[in-house]
């Protein structure tokens, strides 16, 4: 098995794979290992900021058993699987301002108990949530085991798609 050593960028700039705590000079860019994110130095261990970020699927899978969860940074690329028993339960999506998931995020969700999962925004005049579901601005999962994924496509813009009431 191949190991890549580093990341060619559009402008030919190469990129080196680098653990959270590596020093990069001033505008070298590195590739983050334990976060999976393109970042530039600022001369230290502090990012000075984000060219990228979409970690993908994570292996791990969290689990939230409440009746209401609203997600999290770390929440990005996962898959989320809602255990909540037969109680009804919902999953908040947070403004941008509050929780800044970058353009692209994918996070998906399953129905594991019996409990209707809906799906909605914490502020809905603020963010806006749209789906196939018959109310489009809060889908709920169709049944036990059901799944979606929600997408980040704008700044305050998210869509629900897959086994949505």
């Amino acid at each position: 098995m191949s190991v890549i050593t580093q990341v060619q960028l559009r402008r030919g700039t190469a990129a080196s794979w680098v653990s959270a705590n590596s020093t990069l000079a001033a505008g070298e860019v590195g590739f983050e290992t334990d976060t999976l994110k393109f970042k530039i130095g600022n001369g230290s261990t502090a990012w000075n900021s984000l060219v990228y970020a979409n970690p993908g699927i994570n292996q791990s899978t969290p689990t939230f058993s409440t009746n209401a969860y609203t997600l999290v940074t770390s929440d990005a690329g996962n898959i989320l699987l809602a255990s909540n028993s037969s109680i009804a339960a919902t999953l908040n999506i947070p403004t941008n301002a509050s929780v800044g998931f970058p353009i692209g995020t994918q996070i998906t969700v399953i129905q594991t108990g019996s409990g209707q999962i809906t799906i909605q925004a914490v502020t809905s005049g603020t963010t806006t949530v749209n789906s196939t579901g018959s109310t489009a601005t809060t889908p709920k999962l169709r049944a036990q085991f059901s799944s979606a994924t929600l997408i980040k496509t704008a700044t305050d813009t998210w869509y629900v798609v897959g086994d949505v009431a």
